[in-house]
C-alpha cells in the first residue's frame, strides 16, 4: 500500500480491513475467528526511538460469535500470551455446550404470557415514505459516525440516572422519537424497534465469560404520546429493557412463532445497539507491559446488520458517546442518514435541559421543527419464486453446492457465481421456508447421485446457511462457505475461493 501517510486512518484502516473481506470462510476447515497481522504503515520506518506497531485484525462469522463473545476470546488471548501461552488454572470454564443445555431445561409458559402482551402491534409506528420510483441510494451498506464530547455524555449520563435510568434508556427513548416522527404519527402511538442484548446475565454459573452466539435482537415497544413527560417515555424505555432482560434467552424466531406472525416476517425494521465491552483488567494490562507490550482497545468494524437501519452506540476512549447508523442504501440515502443521526444527536445533547418534571415530549419534537424528515423508502420485498432452482446441472457424481437465498444477500452474487463457476459441482439456489429449516436438504442429498451437499452464503446468507447446516442431520452436510458483505462481484470471488478450498480438501 506504499505506506501513504496522507490517507486519514480511517480510510488506511478500511484499506487494510479489504484484502481480508474478501476471503471466505469454510466451516470444519479454517478457524472461525481469523486473525491476520497487518502493517499499518506499509512498511515505512518507525520514528527514532519507537517500535513498529502491528495492527492485528480479527476477523468472524456473525453466524458463529457476537461482539462481546469476541471481546472475551481477546482477553483470554491476552491472559495466555503474558502467561507464556497457557491460561492459569486447568479447571474446564463453562462453555456454549453448557449454554444449550441449560436453553434445553427452560420452561416457556412465562415467556409466552410475556410476548403475547408485548410484543409488537401487527401495524407498529416506522419510518416509511411512500415509494415513488425513485431510489434512495446506491446499493451496498452506508455508515455514518457522530458524537457527543465526554462533557455532553456525562450530563446525559446524571440527567438520566436522576430519573432512575441509563444511557441506554435515554437513547432508545430518542430513538423512539425519531421513528414516531418519521412515521408523521399523530397522537399516542406504539412504536417498536429492536434492541440487542447480550443474553449473558442469566441465571447461569460462568454465562458472562462464554464466547459464542448467545446475543440476541429483541422486539422493544414504547407508547410514544407528545402529551406525556419526557420523564414518562424515559421510564417507559427503562422498564422495557429490564422486561426485555429476563427473556433475553428467547430468539426472535420463537417470539415470531409464539405470536401467530409469518415466519419470513421481521418484527421490527429498525435496530438499536449499545455495546457494553469488555474491559481488559488493569492488573493484565500491568503484566503485558512489563513484557514491552502495550495493546490499545479493540476498535470493531460491523458487517451489514440485516437492517435496513441500524443505530450503534459505544463509549470512546475518551469517556465521549459515539454513535453509528449503518443503513441499507436501497431504504435510505447518504444524506438522509446523516441527517436523522444528527437530529439523534441534538436530541440527546439536549435532554438535559428539560429539568421540568412536566417538560413534555412534544417540546422535544418542537427542536426539529424546520428540519426535513428523513425520507426512508420500504425493504424492497423478497423476490417470489420457486424454494429450490437448479442453476447448473454440472456433473451428476459430484458435489452439490446449495447457495442459500435469504433478504440482505448481495445483489448478483449468487448469479455471478454460477456464470463464472467453472468446477464439475451442481449448483442449486435454495429459499427455505423458515430461517435455518433443513427441510429441503434431504432431497437433495443422492437425488444426483453420490456427491456432498456444501451449503454456501454471502452476508446474512452465510448466516443462514450455517443455522441450516447445524439444524440438519450428521452427515447430511459437509461443508458451508461463508463470506461477508461486499459487491457482487466480490462475493462471487470469495465463495469461489472458499468453494476450491473445500474440493481440494476433500481429496
Amino acid at each position: 500500500m506504499g505506506g501513504d501517510r496522507r490517507r486519514p486512518p480511517r480510510t488506511r484502516r478500511r484499506l487494510l480491513e479489504r484484502p481480508d473481506r474478501a476471503r471466505p470462510s469454510a466451516r470444519l476447515r479454517t478457524a472461525p475467528p481469523r486473525p491476520a497481522a497487518r502493517d499499518p504503515d506499509g512498511g515505512a520506518a518507525p520514528a527514532r526511538g519507537t517500535r513498529a506497531p502491528t495492527r492485528v485484525l480479527l476477523t468472524y462469522h456473525r453466524a458463529l460469535l457476537d461482539e462481546r463473545g469476541v471481546h472475551l476470546l481477546l482477553r483470554e488471548f491476552y491472559r495466555a500470551y503474558a502467561r507464556g501461552g497457557t491460561l492459569p488454572g486447568r479447571e474446564r470454564r463453562p462453555d456454549v455446550r453448557d449454554h444449550a443445555r441449560w436453553l434445553a431445561r427452560q420452561r416457556t409458559e412465562g415467556a409466552r404470557a410475556y410476548w403475547a402482551t408485548a410484543a409488537p402491534a401487527p401495524e407498529p409506528a416506522v419510518p416509511e415514505a411512500p415509494d415513488d420510483g425513485f431510489p434512495a441510494g446506491d446499493s451496498g451498506v452506508g455508515r455514518v459516525h457522530r458524537r457527543l464530547r465526554p462533557p455532553q455524555t456525562t450530563r446525559l449520563r446524571t440527567w438520566a440516572a436522576m430519573r432512575g435510568a441509563g444511557e441506554s434508556s435515554a437513547l432508545h427513548a430518542v430513538w423512539a422519537l425519531l421513528l414516531y416522527r418519521a412515521a408523521g404519527a399523530v397522537g399516542p402511538v406504539p412504536v417498536s424497534f429492536g434492541v440487542h442484548l447480550s443474553a449473558r446475565d442469566i441465571p447461569m454459573e460462568g454465562a458472562a465469560g462464554i464466547p459464542g452466539l448467545l446475543g440476541n435482537p429483541l422486539p422493544m415497544t414504547v407508547t410514544v404520546d407528545p402529551a406525556e413527560p419526557v420523564a414518562g417515555l424515559l421510564g417507559q424505555a427503562r422498564d422495557a429493557a429490564l422486561d426485555l432482560a429476563v427473556h433475553a434467552w428467547v430468539p426472535a424466531d420463537r417470539v415470531r412463532v409464539w405470536t401467530g406472525r409469518n415466519p419470513d416476517a421481521e418484527l421490527f425494521e429498525t435496530g438499536v445497539v449499545f455495546d457494553n465491552r469488555v474491559e481488559l483488567p488493569p492488573a493484565l494490562l500491568a503484566e503485558l507491559r512489563a513484557q514491552g507490550v502495550e495493546v490499545d482497545a479493540p476498535r470493531s468494524i460491523s458487517a451489514h446488520p440485516g437492517l435496513p437501519l441500524t443505530l450503534a452506540a459505544r463509549h470512546d476512549a475518551d469517556g465521549g458517546l459515539a454513535l453509528t447508523v449503518r443503513h441499507d442504501r436501497r431504504c435510505l440515502g447518504d444524506m438522509d442518514a446523516s441527517a436523522l443521526l444528527s437530529h439523534c444527536v441534538r436530541l440527546l445533547r439536549s435532554l438535559p435541559d428539560h429539568r421540568d418534571p412536566q417538560s413534555a415530549v412534544g417540546d422535544l419534537l418542537e427542536l426539529l421543527r424546520g428540519f426535513e424528515v428523513p425520507r426512508v423508502l420500504p425493504r424492497p420485498p423478497v423476490p417470489e419464486g420457486p424454494d429450490l432452482a437448479v442453476l447448473r446441472a454440472g456433473d451428476p457424481s459430484a458435489d452439490t453446492i446449495v447457495l442459500v437465498r435469504t433478504p440482505g444477500v448481495p445483489m448478483g452474487a449468487y448469479e455471478a457465481l454460477a456464470r463464472h463457476h467453472r468446477g464439475p459441482e451442481r449448483i442449486v439456489s435454495l429459499r427455505a421456508a423458515r430461517p435455518g429449516d433443513p427441510s429441503s436438504l434431504p432431497r437433495l442429498l443422492g437425488a444426483e447421485g453420490p456427491g456432498r451437499l456444501v451449503l454456501c452464503g454471502a452476508g446474512p446468507g452465510g448466516a443462514a446457511a450455517y443455522e441450516m447446516a447445524c439444524a440438519a442431520a450428521e452427515g447430511t452436510v459437509a461443508a458451508v462457505v461463508m463470506t461477508g458483505v461486499g459487491s457482487g462481484t466480490g462475493c462471487a470471488r470469495a465463495l469461489a475461493a472458499g468453494l476450491k478450498s473445500v474440493r481440494a480438501g476433500s481429496r
